[in-house]
């Protein structure tokens, strides 16, 4: 099955084709020019015969002001918003569903379809702007996961809560120990970053081993610093650039496939 998603993140907008759960065509921009007055959503989905009229196209969104444009610039399209009613892979025992990022539904879903099993857990570890853990018990139950700040508003904060620390772009350090406050400044946000993600991860695996004692652990990275993590040595199984998109894919295919059998 071929179909459309579009990803709009804090800081990126995603939209592919994915056929038969392969992304064949891929396109990103700023979610602050997609919501600035000169973004035309036609223009962006012009490619990859990307066109909401002609193909099941799934959104998740966590920026309602972009949702609103796209459906006004297709208001004859179909479009399927992700979201805790669509039919989805696991059972939901979060206590707020109506609350949870579209982002993260996605994320969980893909995981669990490619990765779960009865006796293997999926933790996804998405590292945006904000750092969100889905977690999926082995049983098939999604349970939930923490929500934490990402590398640039960790960033963000403390170059802008101090008066008197440089602006910096960020880089990988060399070592721990900062010689320079420019170096002092990137060991501490850089691996201070990596050092709380891996904590969270051993944190997880803990709670679910006591659960669940007789099942594995699968642990997928994905998101903008997803790479930054691995390369700062971070325990993962799987590095999943697309497995929000895929997410979409699969929930927008399951949601045909409930309307087709009803």
């Amino acid at each position: 099955m071929k179909v459309l998603v579009i990803d709009i993140g804090n800081s990126t907008t995603k939209a592919a084709v994915v056929t038969d759960g392969v992304v064949v065509w891929r396109k990103t921009a700023p979610t602050r020019e997609v919501i600035g007055p000169a973004f035309l959503w036609t223009d962006f989905l012009s490619e990859g015969e990307a066109d909401p009229l002609v193909l099941p196209t799934g959104v998740s969104c966590v920026v309602p002001d972009a949702l609103r444009r796209l459906r006004r610039s297709f208001p004859d399209a179909d479009l399927t918003e992700v979201n805790a009613t669509l039919a989805l892979p696991f059972a939901m025992a979060y206590s707020t569903p109506d609350t949870m990022g579209a982002d993260r539904l996605a994320a969980a879903a893909a995981a669990w379809n490619r990765f779960g099993s009865d006796d293997r857990s999926v933790v996804v570890v998405d590292a945006g702007t904000a750092v969100n853990y889905e977690v999926v018990r082995a049983s098939g139950v999604y349970i939930g996961g923490p929500i934490a700040p990402g590398l640039m508003p960790m960033r963000n904060a403390l170059i802008g809560g101090t008066s008197r620390l440089p602006d910096l772009e960020l880089e990988l350090p060399e070592r721990a120990i900062g010689t320079s406050t420019a170096t002092a400044l990137q060991s501490g946000i850089v691996f201070g970053f990596v050092d709380a993600v891996s904590g969270m991860i051993d944190r997880v695996r803990e709670e679910l081993a006591d659960l669940e004692p007789e099942a594995s652990t699968f642990t997928v990275v994905t998101g903008g610093d997803a790479e930054l993590l691995v390369d700062c040595g971070i325990t993962a199984n799987r590095i999943e650039t697309n497995l929000v998109l895929l997410g979409i894919a699969d929930l927008v295919e399951a949601s045909v496939g409930r309307a087709e059998s009803d």
